[in-house]
């Protein structure tokens, strides 16, 4: 995932500044290597020199930002990555799905998967 960044560098530059560029990389690389995507363990790892909290709303604030938004960011990636590794003529099924998930608290989660089949 980290050399997706780096593939995709510029791409990323037009909608993030650098250092949500580089906020993205280092949650991108803590999630690699403890495998966690909850905020508070992601806070716990973060390495910026403030307190717990601050880094938690740090990252919720970030995530929420309309530049990683999945029409703009990932699927113009999402595209690039298809008409490079899929042959010219070959058949596909992309599919795309939101999941919201509505916790205890006010807060909604939303999550996006998408997956690219090629069909034989």
């Amino acid at each position: 995932m980290i050399s997706l960044l780096s593939d995709y560098e510029s791409h990323f530059h037009k909608y993030l500044t650098l250092t949500q560029f580089q906020t993205l990389s280092i949650l991108i690389s803590l999630i690699n290597q403890y495998r966690q995507v909850k905020i508070e363990k992601l806070a716990g790892y973060f390495p910026l020199p403030i307190q717990f909290d601050s880094r938690r709303k740090h990252i919720q604030r970030f995530l929420v930002l309309v530049g990683l938004s999945v029409p703009l960011i990932w699927f113009p990636i999402i595209s690039a990555i298809i008409t490079q590794e899929i042959p010219i003529n070959t058949s596909l099924v992309v599919e795309s799905e939101e999941f919201k998930y509505f916790g205890c608290n006010p807060e909604q989660y939303e999550y996006y998967a998408t997956g690219v089949m090629q069909r034989w």
